[in-house]
């Protein structure tokens, strides 16, 4: 959503966000953003191991922290930047309802 413009990790692996100018801890930020981080990390450790992209990415549950609106951005944001098919197993039904309502295609298997 644009609230943060940077993300570090320093050599003591402590993880820190820029916003407004602000270096702000991971250890102050909300569950959902160090979910968030914790997706952006893996996302870049995909692209870095992987560069010619094209990767499946599994994701278990790992969105239950997110508000409808940060959830709604992240799905966007994989189905329009990531190169490789998308796994989502979750106990939820806002992620099915949130791909309709952002007419983002996706196939539904339940369980």
């Amino acid at each position: 959503g644009g609230a943060y413009q940077e993300l570090s990790i320093d050599d003591s692996l402590n993880l820190s966000v820029r916003a407004d100018g602000r270096t702000v801890l991971a250890s102050s930020l909300s569950q959902g953003t160090l979910e968030q981080i914790w997706l952006a990390l893996r996302l870049a450790a995909i692209d870095v191991l992987f560069p010619q992209g094209g990767m499946p990415l599994l994701l278990d549950d790992c969105c239950l922290a997110y508000d409808d609106d940060r959830l709604a951005h992240t799905l966007r944001w994989l189905a329009e930047n990531y190169s490789g098919q998308v796994f989502i197993f979750t106990c939820q039904k806002r992620e099915a309802a949130l791909l309709k309502e952002e007419q983002i295609p996706f196939t539904l298997v339940e369980l």
